[in-house]
C-alpha cells in the first residue's frame, strides 16, 4: 500500500494494514497517517491520493482525490472487489474512459486517466460539485420549464459532439447520469454503456439489454442496432420526467414498462401536468416516438427548437381560463342551459386523462320582471274594474273619475253616507296607485342619470384621445413651447416604445404559429407514412408466427411471405 505525505509530497510504501495509526515520512520524518483500509483516505492509487467517498454505484465507487502530479481535485472511481475477475466490467470501465477521453465537449464529464494497480482499476475524471437531476427530483419533484429545457439544450449539444466525433451512443441516458455543478451547468456522466454505432451490433449486443428500464428506447429492447435517435429517445422520457414528476411508463414489472415502450401508447405530457407549455409537449412527444425515423433525426433540430423555445417563452405569462356561457332560451325540447368551462389540459378526446367534472347545471334561466307589482287584497264587489291599460305608466297628475255606485248601500251600514264610502274608496286607491308607480318613477330617473352619465364619459374620452394625438403629432414636428418639450419628448417616447412591443409580440406570435402549423403537418405526414411500416411489421410478425408455431412444415410461412412481398414489393 502506498500512502501520501502531504508536507514534503512524498509518496511511499507501507505494510498492508499497518498495525500503527500514524508512521513517519522516510523523507522528512513527518508523522502520516495510515489508511484503515486499502481505499481509506491518504491511499495513492496511481498519480491520485484518495480523501474520502463520494458515493457508492452498482458497479464501483466514487472517492474525491488529488491529482498528485497536476495538484488538482479529481473525482476517482474504483472497480468493486468482486467484479475484478468479470472480463464485462473491466471492459465496461475502461469503454467508459476510453470514450469520455475521445470527446472534448464542455457538457460530458471529462476523463484524465484509466489504469490499474496492485489489483485495483480506476478511472479518474473530472470532479463536479454539484448534484446529479435524480437527486433534484428527489427534492423537488418537477422542474421549472426554462430550467428542464435549458438542461435537456445543454445535453442534447453533448450527444451532437459525440455523435460527430465518435459516432459514439451513449444508450443510458437517465437523471442519475446528468450532473449539474455548482454554477447550473449540466454536464453527462457515465459513458460506460457507450458504444460506436455498426450497421452489425449483434456481436457485441447479444442477448443482454443495456439501460434502464424507464428510459430505454424500444430498439434497444427488440435488438435493432441503435444510433443517437435511440439516446434522443432516452433524453425525451428524461424531459418528460422533468416537466411531469413521473416516469413515461409506470407498471410493477420492468417486463411490463418494456412492453409499454415497444408498444408506444405514450401519454403526453401535458395531459398528465396541464401547465406544460404546448411548444414542449409537441417537443417531447416528437423525442419519444416509437419508430426512430419520427424522432428528431439528429440532436440540431433538438437543440433548434428548444432555442426556439428559450427565446420566445415568457414564464411571466398567465393563460386565463376562458367562460363559455350558452344561455339558451329554453324549449320543452332542449336541456336547461348550462356554464361550461372547457378543459385545456384534456384536448385529445382519445386520450386516458381523468374526465373533466360534471358542468354545473344552473336549471331553468327565467325572465327578469321589472315593477312587479305587489299581491293586492282582492276589491269589494262594489268597486269598479280600473280603465286603464296595463302597461300605462302614471304620474299621479290625472285624478281618475269615480262613478255612482250601482247598487245602493247596505241597509245595515246606513250610519255612514254614500258620499262618505265614495270619498274612501277614493283616496285608498289613489294611494294604491302612487305607490305602484313610485318605482317607475325612481327607474326613469335613473335611466336618464345614466345615459347623461355616459354621454359625459364618451365625450371625456374622445378630448382626451384627440388632446394626445394632437400632442403626440406636435411633439413629433417639434411644435411644442420649451417648457412642454421634454414632456412631449417622453410622451412620445413612450408611445412608440409600446407600439414596437405590440408589433415584436404580434410578429412572434406569428412566427410561432407558423412554427406551430409546419410541426402539425410534418407530424400528420409522418403518422400517414408509418401507417405502411406497421402493416409491413404486422405481416412478418404473421409469417414467423406461423414458423415458430409449426417449425416442421414452413409451407405456411412461405405462403405468408410471398402474399407480404406482393404487397410491399420493394419496402422501405
Amino acid at each position: 500500500m502506498k500512502i501520501y505525505c502531504a508536507k514534503c509530497n512524498h509518496v511511499f510504501n507501507i505494510e498492508t494494514p499497518s498495525d500503527q495509526d500514524s508512521v513517519s515520512c522516510p523523507k522528512c520524518g513527518a508523522l502520516v497517517q495510515c489508511p484503515k483500509d486499502k481505499l481509506g483516505p491518504g491511499t495513492v492509487i496511481g498519480d491520485f491520493v484518495i480523501e474520502h467517498s463520494i458515493s457508492k454505484g452498482g458497479m464501483g465507487e466514487v472517492f474525491q482525490a488529488k491529482q498528485i502530479s497536476l495538484d488538482r481535485p479529481v473525482a476517482l472511481k474504483v472497480l468493486q472487489d468482486k467484479f475484478l475477475d468479470d472480463k464485462e466490467y473491466v471492459d465496461s470501465l475502461f469503454r467508459e474512459a476510453r470514450a469520455a477521453g475521445k470527446i472534448s465537449h464542455p457538457n460530458i464529464v471529462q476523463a484524465y486517466a484509466v489504469g490499474e494497480e496492485d489489483g485495483i482499476f480506476y478511472f479518474a475524471m473530472e470532479l463536479i460539485r454539484g448534484e446529479t437531476l435524480k437527486q433534484i427530483l428527489k427534492r423537488e419533484k418537477k422542474l421549472e420549464f426554462t430550467k428542464a429545457a435549458k438542461i435537456i439544450r445543454e445535453i442534447a449539444g453533448a450527444l451532437d459532439a459525440a455523435w460527430r466525433e465518435q459516432k459514439l451512443v451513449h444508450q443510458d441516458i437517465k437523471p442519475d447520469n446528468i450532473m449539474l455543478d455548482s454554477n447550473g451547468f449540466a454536464k453527462l456522466a457515465d459513458l460506460g454503456l457507450a458504444r460506436v454505432a455498426s450497421a452489425d451490433q449483434n456481436e457485441e449486443v447479444g442477448d443482454e439489454v443495456m439501460g434502464t428500464p424507464q428510459y430505454i428506447s424500444p430498439e434497444q429492447l427488440t435488438g435493432i442496432p441503435t444510433d443517437v435517435r435511440s439516446d434522443i429517445y432516452s433524453l425525451g422520457a428524461t424531459f418528460y420526467q422533468f416537466v411531469t414528476g413521473r416516469f413515461p411508463y409506470i407498471a410493477d414489472t420492468a417486463e411490463e414498462i418494456a412492453k409499454m415502450h415497444v408498444a408506444g401508447n405514450l401519454t403526453p405530457p401535458k395531459e398528465i401536468n396541464p401547465e406544460v407549455p404546448d411548444v414542449l409537449n409537441d417537443i417531447i412527444v416528437k423525442m419519444m416516438a416509437r419508430y426512430p425515423e419520427n424522432r428528431y433525426q439528429t440532436p440540431q433540430p433538438l437543440m433548434e427548437a428548444l432555442d426556439i423555445f428559450l427565446r420566445t417563452y415568457d414564464p411571466n405569462k398567465k393563460t386565463t381560463p376562458q367562460l363559455k356561457l350558452d344561455f339558451e332560451q329554453k324549449t320543452p325540447s332542449s336541456p336547461a342551459s348550462t356554464l361550461t368551462i372547457p378543459d385545456k389540459g384534456n384536448e385529445n378526446p382519445a386520450s386516458t386523462a381523468p374526465a373533466a367534472p360534471k358542468p354545473f347545471d344552473f336549471g331553468e334561466i327565467k325572465p327578469l320582471a321589472f315593477n312587479t307589482p305587489k299581491p293586492e287584497a282582492p276589491a269589494p264587489q262594489e268597486t269598479p274594474p280600473s280603465t286603464e291599460s296595463p302597461g300605462a305608466i302614471n304620474l299621479g297628475l290625472n285624478i281618475p273619475e269615480t262613478k255612482k255606485a250601482e247598487n245602493p248601500p247596505n241597509k245595515e251600514d246606513s250610519s255612514n253616507t254614500p258620499n262618505d264610502n265614495k270619498s274612501a274608496e277614493t283616496d285608498q286607491k289613489s294611494k294604491q296607485k302612487s305607490q305602484k308607480n313610485q318605482p317607475n318613477i325612481d327607474k326613469s330617473k335613473l335611466i336618464k342619470k345614466l345615459k347623461i352619465t355616459g354621454l359625459v364619459v364618451g365625450i371625456l374620452l374622445i378630448v382626451i384621445i384627440a388632446f394626445g394625438i394632437t400632442f403626440y403629432c406636435l411633439a413629433g414636428a417639434n411644435k411644442l413651447p420649451e417648457k412642454i418639450k421634454p414632456f412631449g419628448d417622453k410622451f412620445r417616447a413612450f408611445i412608440n416604445g409600446k407600439v414596437d412591443e405590440a408589433q415584436k409580440e404580434i410578429a412572434e406570435n406569428a412566427k410561432r404559429k407558423e412554427l406551430e402549423r409546419q410541426a402539425e403537418e410534418k407530424r400528420r405526414q409522418e403518422e400517414e407514412a408509418a401507417k405502411p411500416r406497421q402493416a409491413y411489421l404486422d405481416g412478418i410478425e404473421a409469417a414467423f408466427a406461423a414458423l415458430r408455431s409449426n417449425p416442421d412444415n414452413p409451407e405456411d410461412f412461405i405462403n405468408l411471405s410471398e402474399k407480404l412481398f406482393e404487397q410491399f414489393p420493394a419496402p422501405k
